[in-house]
């Protein structure tokens, strides 16, 4: 999953691959072994009053690489931080593979709770003042 990608990076920084070569020629290799991925989504929060809720999203990816030309081996650890949209994180997760899923906390009581307090009390405000207004 992880090869094209990598090799695109690297090619864009810079680095160039040797081809693979049959005959005794000294070749360098490079092998890397994925040991974690994690997704880790923070509490969602809501953008506005009436907005949809977004949580922060932390990707962990971490292992190891092995060059053969210098003959040790490296660790590396790449985090990735953003902010997604709660109703998409079905759409960005991909089922096939079980490293792209996290566990998504659940949305907070009260402000769901708010919204709908918010627009009847809207309402029945309007209703009174209009009932008041028109009565003088």
């Amino acid at each position: 999953v992880f090869a094209n990608k990598i090799r695109g990076d690297l090619l864009r920084s810079g680095i160039t691959f040797i081809p693979e070569v049959t005959n005794n020629e000294k070749e360098t290799r490079v092998n890397f072994i994925i040991d974690e991925c994690t997704v880790d989504y923070g509490q969602p929060e809501k953008d506005g009053l009436f907005g949809d809720f977004y949580t922060e999203r932390t990707i962990k990816v971490s292992g190891s690489y092995f060059i053969s030309a210098r003959q040790n081996v490296d660790k590396f650890v790449i985090t990735q931080k953003d902010s997604v949209n709660v109703s998409d994180i079905e759409k960005i997760e991909n089922r096939s593979y079980p490293f792209t899923r996290g566990d998504l906390p659940s949305e907070p009581f009260f402000s769901s709770l708010l919204e709908p307090f918010i627009a009847v009390g809207a309402a029945a405000i309007t209703v009174i003042l209009f009932f008041s207004i028109r009565s003088k």
